[in-house]
């Protein structure tokens, strides 16, 4: 299993000079993202229709993905199967304990991560007037527009690992605000929430209905809609009993289907 073309290609050739057909060649995870420009894009698709016609299987983080590659690649050799990302976070029970010892917040804090796909514009008209104090982990500064000035927000530019994690647990919820529908996107953010049991308000896309089931482990806000994601700020940010039932079917998520036992498990069955 190969997390890029370059080493699947380096395989593939492998695979060919030992004549061992009978191996296979499995791409994970396969993203492909259009550029804007036409030939650009074209190049790339002739590329990726080249080490999709040479290797065997390539993994998808959504079932809607499945669909799409299958219409933007009709001739690959490569089977494209969908199997839910999963991850697994070492610190975790260290950032638990010190997040439940900290003493509560003086207001709601919200917290967001990611850079790829992201919509903060929205957000931040989502939290302009209300409050909270919203903290956002994002190290690339053109996914960052400009702030209202009636938005409480913390923009963290070098917040990783160990320090990100603490954000994450010791907020008191999770907004994962989405601009992109085709790829995946926001699934890490979502489950390293999950692991934390923090309740979470995330974009509802195609590529992450596969990830939770609305007011159960989650809340699901449609795309670009501003009002809708401050209503379901505000219904957290004042039930705290909620939260804690989200964050607690959260969590149970998480360990069931999408630490590293659970993400095996899929991955096992999906390709034999």
């Amino acid at each position: 299993m190969l997390s890029s073309d370059i080493e699947a290609l380096i395989f593939v050739a492998i695979r060919f000079l030992s004549r061992r057909q009978r191996v296979r060649i499995v791409f994970s995870p396969f993203i492909f993202t259009t550029r804007g420009r036409k030939w650009l894009d074209a190049a790339r698709r002739a590329y990726y229709a080249f080490v999709l016609g040479k290797i065997d299987i390539a993994i998808v983080h959504s079932r809607a993905e499945v669909g799409r590659y299958d219409c933007v690649f009709p001739r690959a050799r490569a089977r494209f199967v969908f199997v839910p990302f999963g991850l697994n976070i070492n610190p975790r029970a260290a950032v638990l304990a010190e997040a439940k010892a900290q003493p509560p917040h003086a207001r709601i804090v919200v917290v967001s991560a990611g850079k790829s796909g992201r919509d903060y514009g929205t957000l931040f008209k989502a939290v302009e007037g209300l409050d909270v104090e919203t903290r956002v982990v994002c190290d690339f500064a053109p996914a960052i527009p400009p702030v209202p000035p009636g938005a409480r927000v913390t923009v963290l530019g070098d917040c990783h690992e160990r320090a990100y994690f603490d954000e994450l647990a010791r907020s008191d919820l999770v907004v994962v605000p989405l601009a992109v529908e085709d790829i995946s996107a926001g699934q890490m953010v979502l489950i390293q929430s999950k692991a934390l049991g923090r309740p979470t308000i995330v974009t509802d896309t195609p590529t992450i209905r596969d990830y939770v089931t609305d007011g159960v482990d989650a809340l699901l806000v449609p795309l670009g809609e501003a009002n809708a994601m401050r209503a379901a700020i505000e219904r957290l940010a004042g039930d705290a009993e909620l939260r804690a039932r989200l964050g607690e079917a959260a969590m149970a998520s998480y360990e069931r289907d999408y630490g590293t036992r659970g993400f095996m498990s899929n991955l096992v069955a999906a390709i034999g």
